[in-house]
């Protein structure tokens, strides 16, 4: 007895959707590298990784504002390297100065276009507006966050005014002794200059030291970024060998399903045939 019956057709049509259905998932991975593209592809694994680069996005928020605040302490730093040098300076020519027989205006004109090349030199070591030698307001760099992902770790920094009023700046006393019209007088400022130099060379090693522990941090956060990026990567991409493969047998898959409803529909035409 012969019948016609679509269920066989019904079936391989389902099978044509289901295989169509993983082509297109397939590419997709291909294309992004990634197997977990949204939540509807595994929402548990889409929610860590999310939960994860947030918290690198707000770690690079972090490390480009310790990055600038690093670039101004070097600022600094290298600055008063300048300074100090022009210090040494200045105090070769005070020395020079204890001489009763030296030329005590030629040698003020010496010491004073120096003082002018250390003040150019201090107000130039400005980075992003701040400048650690002018700025006495000190500086609180937020370092990281605790789990809650609200309360931060801070470090704190002090900086100074080098010309701020006299008794507290660093250069202010040095600049306003600047006299060395006499032996007498240029001793005195020789001292001057000793103090001056010795707060400057202290200050720079402060903020050296600080300067190379924002360094440290920096090499941390590196170390945490890629160590997030590796678990991001192992959560979320797509083995590209694995899915080139399948999608050669799905390509497979589909030409096979596509002949076989082929040969269904040309049997049930064949059928029909009979009763012409």
């Amino acid at each position: 007895m012969v019948s016609i019956n679509t269920s066989a057709n019904a079936a391989v049509l389902a099978s044509i959707r289901q295989i169509n259905s993983d082509l297109a998932t397939t590419q997709l991975r291909i294309g992004t590298g990634k197997k977990v593209n949204s939540a509807s592809d595994n929402s548990s694994v889409w929610s860590i990784a999310q939960a994860i680069q947030s918290q690198q996005s707000q770690q690079d928020a972090l490390s480009s504002a310790i990055s600038v605040t690093k670039s101004q302490v070097d600022t600094a730093v290298t600055a008063l390297d300048t300074v100090a040098k022009l210090l040494n300076e200045a105090k070769t020519l005070a020395d020079s100065g204890t001489n009763a027989s030296s030329d005590y205006t030629a040698l003020m004109g010496k010491i004073d276009a120096i003082n002018a090349q250390i003040k150019a030199t201090v107000d130039s070591a400005s980075l992003k507006g701040k400048n650690w030698l002018t700025d006495a307001n000190g500086v609180s760099v937020t370092l990281g966050y605790k789990a809650d992902g609200t309360t931060a770790n801070t470090v704190s920094a002090t900086t100074k005014d080098l010309y701020a009023a006299a008794g507290t700046g660093e250069l202010t006393d040095y600049v306003g002794t600047a006299d060395a019209t006499d032996a007498a007088t240029a001793a005195t400022y020789s001292a001057a200059v000793t103090t001056a130099l010795n707060a400057v060379t202290q200050y720079q090693a402060s903020l050296s030291s600080f300067s190379s522990s924002l360094g440290i941090q920096q090499d941390f956060m590196k170390a945490l970024s890629s160590i997030r990026s590796d678990a991001v990567s192992q959560l979320v991409d797509a083995d590209l060998t694995e899915e080139n493969a399948k999608i050669t047998a799905l390509q497979t898959q589909q030409a096979l399903a596509y002949q076989a409803l082929s040969i269904g529909n040309s049997s049930s035409q064949n059928i029909l045939r009979l009763f012409q």
